[in-house]
């Protein structure tokens, strides 16, 4: 493994102050946190395409992306649905890219979590079992994988779909529930791009884009520079972004910057 522990502040800072790329493993999520994932705004808008990102196509699609952008494992799926994801991560890491994983581990093998075990990461968030909002299938082979990732990787970020979850109010906005809307505000994200990539290669703006309205690109066809070009030029267009909370005013955008470049970044505060 080779990472060292990090504080939680040095954990978020690292990983929503640098550009990445989130790659959707699969369409039709099985975990179903209904109440804060609109899986069927998703489902509905996705269309009949390849719904299994193969092995092929992610290296494909990693030959369009530079070494500095990191590789997140997220996305709108769990990743390990896919049976190449440990294979996929395990060809970011020896092609030389930082990666970032975000599981619930339903649906991973006892070989899988083995596998991840001997990788570093940049983070590593684990969704662990709410009783209420999501499907978990408390199997044994699920419970020791979760034992041996806690065991086994350090810099685990544990979160809870609960009631108590803080939500970015994404799966109202996908859903058409609308708060008033900014009309003058900056996107972070245009700075530091943090894309979300579709098993056949589709390229959206971000993760709140579960209605796929703002497709910039595909990876399997275009480099990430010009697909990023596209979404800097694009941007202020976006009627998606004017509803979002992390659509800043201009100052609070700067405080951002500056708390983030002095190592006060808080996640919750700041995002």
């Amino acid at each position: 493994m080779g990472t060292r522990q990090l504080s939680a502040g040095e954990r978020a800072t690292n990983f929503y102050s640098n550009e990445y790329v989130e790659f959707t493993l699969a369409i039709g999520c099985p975990v179903n946190c209904h109440k804060y994932c609109p899986q069927e705004v998703l489902l509905k808008n996705y269309g009949k395409n390849e719904r299994l990102m193969s092995l092929e196509s992610f290296k494909k699609m990693l030959n369009h992306i530079p070494k500095n952008v990191m590789i997140d494992f997220s996305g709108f799926c769990e990743p390990c649905v896919n049976p190449y994801f440990t294979d996929m991560a395990k060809y970011a890491h020896q092609e030389g890219y930082r990666i970032h994983v975000a599981t619930t581990l339903q649906y991973a093998t006892n070989k899988a979590v083995k596998d991840l075990l001997d990788l570093p990461y940049e983070g590593f968030v684990l969704h662990l079992p709410d009783g209420k909002n999501a499907n978990f299938q408390l199997t044994s082979e699920f419970k020791e994988n979760i034992f041996c990732i806690m065991q086994g990787i350090p810099n685990v970020q544990y979160i809870t779909m609960n009631d108590l979850f803080i939500s970015n109010e994404r799966e109202n906005l996908c859903r058409g529930i609308l708060p008033k809307p900014r009309r003058v505000g900056f996107c972070r994200k245009t700075v530091t791009p943090q894309l979300v990539v579709m098993p056949d290669g589709r390229v959206q703006t971000c993760d709140m884009d579960f209605k796929l309205e703002h497709t910039v690109g595909n990876l399997l066809h275009n480099e990430y520079s010009t697909i990023v070009k596209r979404f800097r030029d694009r941007q202020a267009s976006f009627n998606l972004c004017h509803y979002c909370k992390k659509y800043y005013s201009i100052d609070r955008y700067l405080i951002y910057k500056i708390a983030g470049k002095l190592g006060y970044f808080n996640k919750s505060k700041w995002m």
